[in-house]
């Protein structure tokens, strides 16, 4: 044998073997496969926004519970009769998760005619918020305690009439109308209101 072809093959050797053991640097990409990402799945609890929701769908609305949760179980349904409420499967990756999918996954709608929806998310919040507090006899009170007058122009006018609805439901009295500023002479019926300046 030739004793140059066998350092040429010797040398193609050693070339061929640097090139598969030599550390890879940096920019060159990894061929090794990706791993799949984890589902986070479960179910809660949707309900509409209506004037005769009771505080039980209220307290339990956007409750998340399965296998991945810390609650295994969710409520016993329904609530009373006028709950409608319903379990609902959710299916997440991981990134799906980090970027917030578990915070819009229950987005409330409205079954009330006239109400935007814009103003429902708010509605939803605000009565979570005060759910477990004893209901004020007066109306206006009642939605002081909502905090109405932090919606939009837009919607304030449909979310007052909402409340106003729902604090009757919740007392078992007829909505009452807004509180005015003029006083009426209950004797006469006279309105007392300061009259009109007009000038000479």
């Amino acid at each position: 044998m030739n004793p140059y072809l066998g350092v040429l093959l010797l040398i193609g050797l050693l070339v061929v073997s640097w090139r598969f053991m030599r550390p890879r640097q940096r920019g060159e990409k990894s061929e090794r496969p990706r791993r799949p990402e984890r589902k986070v799945e479960g179910f809660h609890v949707w309900s509409p926004l209506y004037v005769r929701m009771g505080r039980g769908c209220i307290q339990d609305y956007g409750m998340q519970f399965g296998q991945g949760f810390r609650r295994k179980e969710g409520p016993l349904l329904p609530h009373d009769p006028h709950c409608r409420c319903e379990t609902l499967p959710f299916s997440f990756t991981s990134s799906e998760v980090f970027a917030g999918a578990l915070r819009r996954v229950s987005e409330p709608k409205s079954l009330e005619p006239g109400l935007p929806a814009e103003a429902v998310p708010k509605l939803m919040a605000a009565l979570k918020r005060i759910n477990a507090e004893p209901v004020p006899p007066d109306a206006d009170a009642y939605i002081a305690t909502i905090g109405a007058d932090s919606l939009d122009a837009g919607t304030q006018s449909a979310a007052l009439a909402f409340l106003r609805e729902r604090h009757g439901f919740l007392t078992g009295t007829p909505p009452s109308p807004p509180a005015s500023n003029n006083r009426t002479d209950p004797a006469e019926g006279a309105s007392l209101a300061a009259p009109a300046v007009k000038n000479p």
